[in-house]
């Protein structure tokens, strides 16, 4: 049995369910006040910085260079299906009279493909990319 198995067996009766049901937010705090509690620091399941010893490439990118750019990697531009884990705008419209674009949201559980394995076309905004 691993570790994982262990606490939820410990702490299944603290959840309406009998586990997490990570699309439900209390049991998000729920859990992550257990594991801060188990661990003695505070824990978070938001989205990891996923750059230096996470993916070996040290740089802001790391993630895009180890999962799309690299070589090795199973991303077929244009194919390979991905899985939105937030909400978050792909495109905003920089003016009211560009009328060719549009806001894009891309929501939560929503399916994407990406066209590029290039990190020459990824766009900054605030700290990511």
């Amino acid at each position: 049995m691993d570790v994982l198995d262990k606490f939820f067996i410990k702490y299944s009766y603290k959840f309406p369910k009998g586990y997490p049901d990570l699309k439900d937010k209390q049991d998000i705090l729920l859990i992550e006040s257990l594991i801060s509690e188990v661990i003695g620091e505070k824990f978070s399941l938001e989205e990891a910085n996923m750059v230096g010893p996470s993916t070996n490439y040290p740089s802001v990118t790391g993630t895009w260079e180890k999962y799309i750019e690299n070589p090795l990697s199973k991303h077929e531009d244009g194919k390979t299906v991905y899985t939105s884990v937030k909400s978050s705008p792909a495109w905003l419209k920089t003016s009211l009279n560009d009328i060719e674009k549009t806001d894009i949201i891309i929501n939560v559980n929503d399916e994407f493909t990406i066209s590029s394995r290039s990190t020459k076309d990824l766009i900054k905004r605030g700290n990511s990319y």
